[in-house]
This record gives C-alpha cells, structure tokens and sequence, in this order.
C-alpha cells in the first residue's frame, strides 16, 4: 500500500493541468485525497486522489459552450479519460471531422488531446463521473491490482486508432458505475 501522501504528492500534478485547461477563475478547496474545484457559476468537481496518477472526479456542470470554462491547451502528460455520463449531454471532436455525442449512461474511454479539440453541452448541463489517469505514473500502481493489464499499452493502442472508444448505456454498465454515485459520505471523506 502506498502512504496517502505520496499518493497525493504524485497527484498534485493532475491539478496543475487543470489550472492549464480552465479559463474561468476557479478555486480549488480542500486538502488529503479530497479537493472540490469550484467553477462558480459553471458548476464544480469534487475530486479524489485515488492512487498515484488517478483522480475521481465528480462533475457537475452547468454550461452551453465549452469554451466559456475551457482552453484547449496540449498538456505535457499522457492523459486517459474514462468518463460516464449520469445526466445531460456532452459533444466533442474528434480529430478533424467526427463528432461523438454521448448522454445518460454512456460509456466514453478517449485520449485527452485527441479528443478535445471542440466540445459542447448540447442541454446546457452535463453531470457525470471521471477518471483522469496519467499513464506514464499510474501504470506501475495499476499492474500491482491488475498485473495482466499494462494501461500504456491501451493507450498506444487507443492511439492508433480512433483514440476513444465509446460504450452505449447498458445494463453492466449501469450496475458497475452506478455504484460510484452511491458511496456512502463517510467513505469520501
């Protein structure tokens, strides 16, 4: 097991990126493994340092165009996303021509700089789960759980070819995620 401060140390990286990608003024309160980024009037992440490399977000977002609370800024890290939609609507581009449009239950797994390059909140409010994963830290700490899975070889293969990979909402899903939006409050603490 790793001590929670390492875990955090290594994490704290994760945010300095976010501080790359928002344009809105945003505060980022708390401190340990937990930390709320507040969007104000845009919405907000609850965040939770998971493992060295892995953050948890929660997200709630309240906003037409993306591009009022983002820039798009190549990031120095190898980002993956895996991102589950609750409630809302979320668009982004991928590459030059194609648009993915993903809403409640869906699955999205993509290349953060292949598939950022537009995006919107087509009903103007998006609440999901998140996980950001810097490949190049989390790798060693995922083998230790899942010695079979090497995370940077999904990610180059990911980016071979389209750089996401998108699930539509089924029953598995449902019951897997769906299990993160009901962890007891005394755990996220």
């Amino acid at each position: 097991m790793y001590c929670l401060y390492k875990n955090i140390c290594m994490n704290e990286n994760l945010y300095e990126l976010f501080g790359n990608v928002f344009i809105s003024d945003f505060n980022v309160d708390g401190d340990g493994f937990k930390k709320i980024i507040d969007l104000g009037k845009y919405g907000k992440l609850e965040t939770y340092s998971l493992f060295p490399g892995i953050v948890l977000a929660f997200i709630d977002i309240n906003v037409e165009n993306y591009s009022n609370v983002f820039v798009e800024n190549k990031l120095p890290s190898r980002l993956l996303e895996i991102n589950h939609c609750s409630s809302g609507r979320y668009a982004y581009t991928v590459g030059e021509d194609k648009v993915i449009y993903f809403g409640k239950g869906d699955l999205c797994i993509s290349i953060y700089d292949m598939t950022k390059t537009l995006a919107d909140f087509p009903l103007g409010f998006y609440n999901g789960v998140e996980f950001f994963i810097d490949i190049d830290i989390a790798n060693e700490h995922i083998k230790e759980f899942i010695p079979d899975f090497d995370v940077i070889e999904f990610y180059e293969e990911l980016e071979k070819s389209r750089g996401y990979v998108l699930v539509r909402s089924n029953e598995r899903i449902d019951h897997v995620i769906g299990e993160l939006y009901n962890v007891d409050e005394r755990i996220k603490e």
